[in-house]
């Protein structure tokens, strides 16, 4: 599957599928405490902008709109389909969104445009060095005070997670999930030019535990 220059692997593999991403993962997960806790490091403010990469269906994006009516928010995905019901979503509740389907290693932004970059569940299914890439792309793409918000899965632990970890490895393939499952995502941001990377959290799940991450450019004092 093609997303401009590079490939991408769908949310849940198979085209047909893409309809019951939203059900399955309110099924498979307390969703809105996920994101609420991702949302929450976020700690937005009035008038931020903030890119979501790999924002799927658009879940948080809305959250984020329902609790700040005037952030400027865009949301990358590579895959049409899923873009198409997140459209869709933010239209029902009246939320003005900006939506690019591509991916975005393959994307540009002006220097520093935004406050905050997030990604929950998107890195695991990129190469290692589309990950590379992105989190450069992300450091270029931040000010000087912004901040980059990770969730993805962690080292799995006990049979449930494990059996998750070798299905998404199975699709995904070794090389994409590897530094998630392995714990190395936050070596990445480091390599990436990121000043600090660090665990702020994690969230048990049946299927295995997400991680969460903050990583800023420079070295604050707030």
């Amino acid at each position: 599957m093609n997303g401009g220059e590079h490939k991408y692997i769908r949310a849940l593999w198979f085209r047909w599928l893409t309809r019951y991403y939203d059900p399955l993962f309110k099924a498979a997960f307390n969703e809105h405490e996920i994101r609420q806790q991702l949302m929450d490091q976020m700690r937005l403010r009035s008038g931020f902008r903030v890119l979501d990469i790999g924002c799927g269906t658009g879940t948080l994006l809305v959250m984020m709109r329902q609790a700040f009516s005037d952030l400027g928010l865009v949301g990358v995905d590579p895959d049409p389909d899923i873009l198409a019901i997140a459209r869709e979503k933010a239209k029902e509740g009246g939320n003005e969104i900006e939506f690019i389907n591509g991916c975005a290693e393959d994307l540009s932004f002006a220097p520093a445009s935004f406050d905050r970059i997030v990604s929950s569940l998107a890195l695991h299914h990129m190469s290692r060095e589309s990950k590379r890439t992105v989190l450069k792309k992300s450091l270029q793409w931040l000010k000087p005070s912004g901040e980059l918000h990770l969730m993805d899965w962690g080292p799995p632990s006990g049979f449930l997670p494990r059996a998750t970890a070798w299905v998404e490895k199975f699709f995904d393939g070794e090389e994409h999930t590897s530094d998630s499952f392995g714990g190395r995502l936050p070596l990445l941001v480091k390599e990436a030019g990121f000043a600090s990377c660090r665990e702020t959290g994690r969230f048990s799940t049946p299927l295995g535990v997400l991680c969460y991450f903050q990583a800023v450019p420079r070295i604050s004092r707030r």
